[in-house]
């Protein structure tokens, strides 16, 4: 998954790939992330991505995922920040997810 802060602050889905589309019944590349998750669990993943992003420091967490209709899904994963090639900044986040 790659995620991308967009000027006002949002985070948008740039690529999702198939494993994602499977675990969570849905394509998110597109989407952005205030528009698929509730507000509270929205709020913590912009932390953590605008840490990533602010920091220039990867993030390892462990979370668990409520799909509706299903269990949670738990998943480890590692947040890295990427450069902009023109501006030379922090503004892409990207996750590998890898369920346990």
């Amino acid at each position: 998954m790659v995620l991308e802060r967009e000027a006002a602050g949002r985070f948008r889905c740039r690529l999702a790939g198939t494993r994602m589309r499977e675990a969570y019944g849905f394509e998110a590349a597109g989407l952005y992330l205030d528009d698929v998750m509730p507000p509270e669990a929205a709020a913590v993943r912009m932390r953590i991505y605008e840490r990533v992003l602010g920091d220039r420091c990867a993030a390892f967490i462990r979370i668990r995922v409520a799909i509706p209709g299903r269990e949670f899904v738990a998943s480890d994963r590692l947040y890295v920040p990427a450069l902009d090639a023109v501006r030379r900044t922090c503004r892409r986040c990207c996750s590998g997810p890898s369920a346990i």
